[in-house]
């Protein structure tokens, strides 16, 4: 069984993947090496534009309306930040270019800067 920053050997070579440890999300975020692409699911949201008026009141109560971040309300699920700090400085060592997100439309710009002040809570 892999550990959680192992990569299986058939992709070792493409792909780095971290584990964020203290959180309760489970979120694994892969990097393409190549292309400088972090690929995740929930490490950041970014909603410029939002027609769906509770999804646009969801984000300005939790401090994210237009503008990539962690709603508020999930930093709550970091329960060991000493752990997930030390994921976060795994992830921001990676040479970002670009995070194809669940959430919202890609991060083309900044990154790296994005994730750092997302996650300065930390």
């Amino acid at each position: 069984m892999l550990g959680v920053t192992e990569s299986g050997a058939g992709w070792a070579d493409v792909f780095e993947q971290q584990f964020v440890e203290g959180c309760m999300l489970g979120e694994v975020v892969f990097f393409h090496k190549s292309s400088g692409t972090i690929i995740s699911s929930d490490l950041v949201e970014n909603f410029t534009k939002c027609d769906h008026w509770p999804t646009r009141m969801y984000l300005k109560l939790t401090g994210i309306h237009q503008k990539p971040g962690l709603a508020a309300p999930l930093r709550l699920l970091y329960r060991d930040r000493k752990a997930a700090r030390r994921s976060m400085d795994r992830i921001q060592s990676w040479d970002t270019k670009r995070i194809v997100l669940a959430h919202g439309e890609n991060l083309l710009e900044r990154p790296r800067e994005v994730l750092r002040e997302t996650y300065s809570f930390l």
